[in-house]
């Protein structure tokens, strides 16, 4: 994983959601410029490569194979990514066509993050490290083993 990687491709959004569907979505002003309507769609897939690979760090995966279900979740995650501007200017927001696709993608990483699905690929490790605090019963500094690996945000940060 790095940050730049692309892991799917316009024709994969495509393929999914519809070229129609895609390209409207993607076409904010209206004007069917074709140049702005790609940038977008490349900035939304980029956004959520990133987002999948952030997500990916948290549960502690070094290097991950990306296979077709990330690859779709990501095309899922960056078609809600042109869908949610667009409805943004159609303002029809209580009609939200995407609502299955987005409890899917919730239910997903939901899985990764507790674990219930093991992607392939090398995982860090997480080391006991031992975080001073102190004792309110003694007033003394005492230490307690605290478990979390050096690429979680709470590392070497007091928790009681």
């Amino acid at each position: 994983m790095s940050e730049e990687r692309i892991y799917v491709n316009r024709d994969m959004l495509e393929l999914i959601f519809g070229k129609a569907n895609i390209n409207r979505w993607a076409d904010l002003d209206g004007d069917d410029d074709a140049f702005k309507i790609q940038q977008r769609i490349n900035f939304a897939i980029q956004t959520a490569s990133s987002y999948i690979e952030t997500v990916l760090r948290g549960r502690n995966y070094h290097n991950v194979i990306i296979d077709s279900s990330i690859r779709r979740l990501i095309a899922q995650i960056a078609a809600l990514h042109l869908y949610d501007a667009r409805e943004m200017i159609d303002g029809d927001s209580a009609a939200d066509k995407m609502s299955m696709v987005r409890t899917q993608v919730d239910e997903y990483l939901g899985k990764i993050r507790r674990g219930e699905i093991i992607l392939k690929g090398e995982r860090t490790q997480a080391a006991p490290t031992v975080v001073p605090y102190e004792d309110s019963s003694n007033s003394k500094n005492s230490q307690r083993p605290f478990f979390c690996s050096q690429d979680d945000p709470f590392y070497g940060r007091f928790h009681p």
